[in-house]
């Protein structure tokens, strides 16, 4: 259901999505029928990429919208509580359905998100694990392709937008549930 792959090299930072949308038996590619930019949103001085239910990019900008001050996120600890703190608030406000496998420790928040920020790439899993990355990371059906096709090429490209290029166009290639056209956006590192 899609592929999101964030990779960090010299001063800037990139990420990059495909654009296919499953919705039940429909797919839908690059907005021809349903308009979209992509599987990302800005807020703030954050990209963050999801993967999961198409609803969440409705969800995510309807959330953000109603917060009094955007997070500024330079910790993977700070990343985390502004999530937990979420889980709540998406239960009652968006009816998140909680239920799942009795194997599993915690409620799933059904979501996985990588945000870049100008602190780096997080990695938000379902259960609310944060992982920081200090080169590149990937998340959707198609990631085992994308993080391959970029651990390949990594050292011998410059470029952190051509890096997820590559990594998206690879799981476009290998995994059905990813299709280009992609999108992309950078950001320059000051620090």
């Amino acid at each position: 259901m899609t592929t999101v792959a964030a990779v960090k090299k010299g001063k800037r930072l990139c990420i990059a999505s495909d654009s296919l949308a499953l919705f039940g038996s429909r797919r839908e590619v690059d907005g021809k029928h349903v308009y979209g930019e992509g599987k990302f949103i800005q807020i703030g001085a954050n990209y963050i990429g999801m993967s999961g239910h198409p609803s969440w990019d409705l969800i995510l900008k309807h959330y953000f919208a109603k917060q009094k001050k955007i997070p500024e996120w330079k910790t993977a600890e700070q990343v985390f509580e502004f999530f937990r703190k979420m889980h709540s608030s998406l239960k009652k406000t968006y009816y998140l359905d909680c239920e799942q496998p009795n194997f599993l420790p915690f409620e799933d928040s059904a979501f996985e998100l990588l945000i870049i920020n100008s602190y780096g790439i997080f990695e938000v899993e379902y259960s609310r694990l944060v992982r920081q990355y200090s080169k590149f990371s990937a998340i959707g059906t198609g990631e085992y392709y994308a993080l391959g096709a970029i651990k390949a090429i990594y050292d011998k490209v410059d470029d952190p937008i051509e890096i997820a290029k590559i990594g998206i166009e690879a799981a476009a290639r290998f995994d059905r549930k990813t299709e280009l056209p992609l999108h992309t956006c950078c950001i320059d590192l000051s620090r």
